[in-house]
């Protein structure tokens, strides 16, 4: 199928709609921006945008490049101030014309999604396969849909039936009304949060002055000591970070060197579930774009890097070392800390995978000074420092073993997922307090125990017949062992 010659490298959400067009514009004035996040470009030909009640498959071979926007209306050309409250705006596909909707859209009274402003109207985007890309509802449960055929485009798209109310679609709510002549925007491009909005932003950027993101991630750059590559390590600081993981990314590579992303650049996925950082890497040096997203679907970030030249910076590692005892003890000796923004203690398991611990306090100045840390015993046996300058360029210590204290307590779901209770396996090495948490996609915590495990494997039963379908994360933390988090879905 030409819908499926490429892959997709990029991520494309629904950045703005207007289901309630102003008397003045009338209805097929109605609008839906799609917005590829990048890093590459995507091809959306066969996808399927449905409300429900009608679906509109996108032409083969329809391309989004990196930070574009592509509006479907019922329109071609939409005049200021309908879609866009400074421009006309020329749509890049009318469903009306297209021959690409499953049944002619009203070109009067309720249009393709026109609904007075009260209901609770949904908006999905489905791959050519039928996988949900992005759905999003002004409220839940979404109004009730019809099972639909989409349309074949003569042949070159798969036919796809199906009904939004038994795809178990988990929706991003909106929670705004339309409001007549309103559209419904994203505050930041790609982002959670939306806004109704008089000043609508059809094919163009919707971010709004003096936003910022909840979800907050920074960045850093570390060099290989021989000079053949780095690692990139992004830290969510949020401090419920958890709820944000695993985080999935999609990885650019500017093989060119054109310094714009396209389909003969090189692209890589993958999945982190270390709160509350990700390291990505190592990377050979070169120029990359990456977008980074948290289960919830949306709040993404884009950050472009670029990996080499080794950049030598101006300070003096004298010794590291670590022990344990009753606790585990780091000393250290640092000159040049006016050259540096942070120190990182990291841990592994393994001597392989590292995760961040703590952000160490020290001087910015130039002279010779101890950097000392102390904390509770962890399952952690090999220890580093990561010295990170202002320009996020950073450099590893030489890596340190202790001893270790005891076997690691482990705890796993049995069964996902689940209906009535939620059940986790917990081995742990002695008699532990289990703490158990189960939170929502907004931080919340709605359920909250406490139970005695022995040592061995203990079978746990939390009950949740009454939270909704959907999907949650539960914590689960003892009084020597770091919090874990698994997601788990209620049907």
């Amino acid at each position: 199928m030409l819908g499926s010659l490429k892959a997709q490298f990029g991520r494309v959400v629904i950045n703005e709609m207007l289901p309630w067009p102003g008397n003045s514009c009338g209805v097929t004035a109605e609008f839906v921006e799609l917005y590829n996040m990048g890093p590459g470009p995507v091809n959306i030909g066969c996808h399927i945008l449905s409300d429900g009640d009608f679906s509109i498959t996108i032409p083969p071979g329809t391309i989004i490049q990196p930070g574009q926007f592509f509006v479907l209306s019922g329109q071609n050309v939409i005049p200021a101030p309908c879609a866009n409250v400074s421009q006309n705006i020329v749509a890049n596909l009318n469903w009306n014309t297209c021959g690409c909707t499953n049944a002619p859209i009203p070109t009067t009274g309720d249009g393709f999604m026109t609904d007075g402003g009260f209901a609770t109207e949904q908006m999905v985007l489905l791959s050519p396969g039928g996988v949900v890309i992005d759905a999003v509802a002004r409220g839940v449960p979404a109004e009730v849909s019809s099972t639909i055929l989409s349309n074949s485009m003569g042949g070159f798209c798969p036919p796809r039936r199906f009904n939004l109310d038994v795809m178990g679609v988990v929706y991003e709510t909106i929670g705004e009304s339309a409001g007549r002549g309103n559209s419904i925007a994203r505050k930041l491009d790609g982002d959670c949060g939306w806004v109704k909005d008089t000043q609508q932003s059809g094919g163009a950027t919707n971010n709004t002055p003096g936003e910022s993101s909840v979800f907050s991630v920074s960045m850093f750059i570390t060099e290989e000591i021989n000079c053949t590559g780095g690692t990139a390590r992004f830290v969510v600081n949020n401090s419920n970070a958890s709820i944000y993981f695993p985080l999935d990314y999609i990885l650019g590579r500017d093989v060119d060197g054109d310094g714009v992303f396209t389909f003969v650049d090189t692209y890589s996925k993958g999945q982190d579930f270390t709160v509350p950082d990700m390291t990505v890497g190592p990377l050979p040096f070169g120029t990359y774009a990456i977008n980074i997203g948290p289960v919830q679907g949306c709040s993404y970030k884009n950050f472009n890097f670029t990996i080499g030249p080794c950049t030598p910076l101006a300070f003096t590692l004298g010794s590291f070392t670590a022990s344990r005892a009753q606790r585990t003890i780091f000393n250290a000796q640092l000159a040049g800390g006016d050259e540096l923004a942070e120190i990182f203690l990291q841990g592994s398991v393994n001597g392989q995978d590292f995760s961040v611990i703590a952000s160490l306090p020290f001087n910015q100045t130039a002279a010779m000074q101890d950097v000392h840390y102390e904390m509770e015993n962890t399952p952690y046996l090999y220890f580093r420092l990561v010295m990170v300058a202002p320009d996020h360029h950073s450099k590893y210590s030489p890596v340190r073993k202790v001893s270790a204290l005891h076997a690691e307590n482990t705890f796993q779901l049995a069964g996902n997922p689940v209906q009535d209770e939620i059940k986790i396996t917990a081995s742990v090495t002695k008699k532990e307090n289990l703490e158990i948490q189960v939170v929502n996609s907004a931080g919340q915590v709605l359920i909250k125990r406490q139970q005695v495990v022995y040592n061995g494997e203990n079978l746990v039963k939390v009950p949740v017949q009454a939270l909704s379908r959907g999907l949650y994360f539960v914590k689960i933390s003892t009084g020597n062992t770091a919090p874990e988090t698994f997601r788990v879905i209620k049907q």
